[in-house]
């Protein structure tokens, strides 16, 4: 799973906002309902895939110490 892919996702499912979790599917906002959009559980490794793609230094940071981040694309 990529960042492409994830965004595939969103346009399938008419989603404005991803939240992305690992052990967890795909979850975006559909309107004003948080659905799952992806089929799968994403890996740790899936996760880092995702996010890094589209961070910078001072996110990637915040994301490994504080398990969060959010940012707008």
């Amino acid at each position: 799973m990529n960042f492409k892919d994830a965004l595939d996702l969103m346009v399938e499912h008419n989603a404005s906002d991803l939240f992305i979790r690992s052990r967890g599917p795909l979850r975006g906002r559909v309107y004003t309902d948080i659905k799952v959009i992806g089929d799968e559980d994403l890996s740790v490794e899936d996760v880092d895939s995702i996010m890094f793609e589209m961070l910078d230094d001072d996110r990637r940071e915040s994301l490994r110490n504080n398990k969060s981040c959010e940012f707008a694309v």
